[in-house]
């Protein structure tokens, strides 16, 4: 018998390719970025950061088109990249030195003091269109201090 004719026919063809639309890799080269160091705050480890910022923008890829009917795609994809933070500290333990922080305390001020960002780039990132002003430097708590401490300082 000729084994050509028992052959898998999809062996033979090319690999399919996938092309992700222009504005989607263009809002993921804006906001990956952001995404993985707010995510590295969290799991103090580069490889789970990564993986919950893939997950998250695989999400928002797969929903791309509400994403772009909705009035503001920064505000529709971070509640996504908050879900699977969520879901992965759920089962993965969190940062030592990040639950020294209340949990009270925002994103804002997480972006803002871990981060580095201004208002301006945290409304960007978190898709707000309105961020509260940032505290003068005497206003802010010992535990926000020691947050933004935290957040700078690896673990050794």
């Amino acid at each position: 018998m000729n084994a050509a004719r028992y052959a898998d026919p999809a062996a033979s063809r090319a690999p399919a390719t996938i092309s992700l639309p222009m504005e989607f890799l263009a809002f993921c080269e804006l906001h990956r970025p952001r995404y993985l160091s707010y995510v590295l705050l969290h799991t103090g480890d580069e490889h789970q950061a990564d993986h919950v910022v893939q997950k998250a923008l695989g999400d928002l890829v797969i929903h791309w088109g509400q994403a772009l009917a909705s009035s503001n795609v920064a505000g529709y994809a971070w509640p996504l990249l908050k879900h699977h933070l969520a879901c992965h500290t759920a089962t993965t333990p969190v940062r030592p030195l990040l639950r020294t922080v209340p949990a009270d305390v925002s994103d804002e001020m997480l972006l803002r003091e871990g981060l580095q960002l201004d208002e301006e780039q945290i409304a960007e990132t978190t898709g707000r269109l309105r961020v509260l002003p940032a505290r003068r430097p005497q206003q802010r708590s010992a535990s926000a201090i020691a947050a933004s401490r935290a957040a700078r300082c690896p673990d050794p």
